[in-house]
């Protein structure tokens, strides 16, 4: 593993807004599959999650949608406004909100809960996650993956994953395991060159804050705040960070509760 650890001058840049030339509907069926949700149940952290079977299709997705540098197609709300994951029949969705397969999207504002995933992002390249939150997710709150790249994770708020296994409960995960990709015949994920900036990590977070795994190279890890507490050394998680690719540059991060493994491994 190579890895580049200093400080960077800190960004003044301000969060993505919505006020952009183009946009999408959100109940628009044909981009989004499913409508906001209006008010959501209350929900008690401290109790077990739900049942761990039935997943359904993702609450929402964002489909070979595709915007330009200079005119990003945005789904803008405030976090008022729920992706909830639940059917109703005891199963919960694959992910709250899933990108597949799009380019320079940008996805500012709500809420993303109750769901195996909360924001799984794949094959996408180039866009902007901001300022969304996720809670209450039976693995990671935000996935990037199947050589997803060039894209932007910025001022998101992420709590209380990992409730079907503690092990599994990244806050951010980027790539796929050699488990999960070389050794079970498939090809190697190459998410590179993602930016993980200005987020903040809060409580129930049972594994790393970021995972960032092989095969990966040259992301952006900075002015995060990060927070260990919940962290419960399972499946190798001791420490805020963990970095199994090469290449990235980490700085400026801040945070308290960490385990045997410090800050970053």
């Amino acid at each position: 593993m190579w890895m580049r650890s200093f400080d960077l001058p800190v960004s003044t840049s301000e969060s993505p807004t919505c006020s952009l030339a183009r946009s999408l509907t959100p109940t628009t069926t044909t981009t989004l599959s499913h409508p906001l949700a209006q008010t959501p149940e209350p929900i008690d952290p401290s109790k077990p999650s739900g049942p761990t079977q039935g997943w359904v299709t993702p609450t929402g997705t964002i489909d070979n949608v595709h915007g330009t540098i200079e005119e990003p197609i945005t789904l803008c709300g405030p976090k008022t406004a729920v992706f909830d994951g639940s059917n109703g029949n005891g199963g919960l969705a694959a992910a709250a909100l899933r990108v597949v397969k799009s380019s320079n999207v940008r996805v500012v504002g709500f809420t993303l809960q109750n769901a195996l995933k909360g924001l799984d992002v794949q094959m996408t390249n180039a866009s902007t996650f901001a300022n969304v939150s996720t809670r209450y997710t039976l693995q990671e709150g935000i996935r990037l993956r199947y050589n997803s790249t060039h894209n932007n994770v910025f001022g998101c708020n992420i709590t209380f994953t990992g409730r079907l296994w503690a092990g599994i409960g990244e806050g951010v995960y980027v790539g796929t395991s050699t488990r999960n990709s070389i050794a079970a015949g498939r090809p190697e994920d190459r998410s590179d060159f993602n930016t993980i900036s200005h987020n903040t990590f809060g409580e129930g977070i049972p594994a790393e804050n970021i995972d960032l795994k092989e095969y990966t190279y040259g992301g952006t890890v900075a002015n995060n705040t990060f927070n260990g507490t919940g962290i419960e050394g399972l499946n190798g998680a001791i420490a805020w960070v963990a970095i199994k690719g090469r290449g990235y540059t980490i700085a400026n991060n801040t945070g308290a509760g960490t385990l045997r493994g410090g800050q970053v491994r």
